[in-house]
């Protein structure tokens, strides 16, 4: 199993004497299941069901903020991951990162967020692909792929002792 938090602390990302104590893989909504499919499939067919399922996803979860009360905007706008990435608990902040596509290193911080900005995170288990579904105090919300296999008790443990809940289904 690849040890993302090594990754980040010997990437030099955090500010000085920043300590890291959990760390997901993560991409934006639908983007492993897309790249699976236009691989598996491939060509222009697989370009185009990629395309399809995106749009029902993007429905579905519209649906879904609508009934939650999820806000339209807010402290979510700030997530522009376009590829895979990481979210990190450090003992500061919540910080999400780019991924380098050849070395899997995280390349620069894209975001990063105070604990009191995050009200809860909910992950969600699946075969593959999970959904990390990070709510903000503000009531908007960012979902999250993440695949399975990773130390999700450890992310559960880190933001608990620092008062954010974090559930795992």
């Amino acid at each position: 199993m690849v040890n993302h938090l090594k990754k980040l602390q010997k990437a030099d990302l955090l500010d000085p004497g920043e300590v890291a104590s959990a760390v997901l893989f993560v991409a934006p909504s639908g983007n492993t299941m897309r790249m699976g499919t236009a691989a598996g499939v491939g060509g222009l067919v697989g370009v185009a069901t990629g395309a399809a399922l995106d749009k029902r996803r993007e429905k579905r979860e519209a649906e879904e903020d609508a009934a939650a009360g999820v806000a339209e905007s807010g402290l979510a706008d700030q997530v522009a991951l376009t590829g895979n990435g990481y979210l990190a608990v450090t003992d500061r902040r919540w910080v999400l990162l780019s991924h380098g596509t050849v070395s899997g290193k995280p390349k620069e911080v894209v975001a990063t967020f105070d604990h009191g900005d995050v009200a809860a995170v909910e992950i969600t288990k699946a075969k593959l692909v999970g959904k990390a579904r990070v709510r903000f105090r503000d009531g908007s919300a960012v979902t999250l792929d993440a695949p399975r296999g990773q130390k999700f008790d450890d992310l559960v443990a880190a933001a608990g002792a620092l008062g954010t809940t974090v559930t795992v289904s």
